[in-house]
């Protein structure tokens, strides 16, 4: 039904406008409520510290336990991460599969990592082929569970 799909996750645009806009909102809004100066002062360097700490989080590549590539089996139902330092994990399980117009949330386990792994998918992340792709393989929900991961 479906060809095996790679997906390479791009630095997206509109995520860091996004978080600029917001942390450049809330400066603005410190210094136009009737805040004493030096408590202002402070609230904005932690607004700042804030910002290169999303910036480093959601931004940065090459980070070590980034996803920056998805290949999808669809007739498999197999689903491999790649993170930033190179190597291949298997997904386990995918907890679960929003779709919205403006992104795409996978929830899932890798075999690896005790813990689920999220990656949030926005339109510009992805040529818009892939990201079409990428949303009817959620919405068709040719992903991995835990029935078809144990065999039964």
């Amino acid at each position: 039904m479906f060809s095996p799909s790679e997906l390479k996750l791009n630095a997206s645009r509109s995520l860091a406008l996004l978080l600029l806009g917001s942390h450049l909102f809330a400066i603005a809004a410190l210094w136009l409520t009737a805040l004493e100066p030096f408590t202002a002062v402070v609230l904005t360097v932690v607004v700042c510290i804030s910002l290169g700490w999303q910036s480093h989080y959601w931004l940065w590549p090459g980070r070590s336990d980034r996803i920056e590539r998805i290949r999808w089996n669809a007739n498999k139902k197999a689903i491999r991460v790649q993170t930033g330092d190179g190597c291949w994990y298997d997904v386990t399980e995918v907890k679960s599969a929003v779709v919205l117009p403006y992104a795409v949330v996978l929830r899932f386990e890798l075999s690896s990592c005790l813990l689920a792994k999220s990656v949030v998918v926005l339109p510009d992340m992805l040529d818009r082929h892939s990201y079409r792709r990428l949303r009817i393989l959620c919405l068709h929900a040719a992903y991995v569970n835990a029935e078809t991961a144990t065999g039964s």
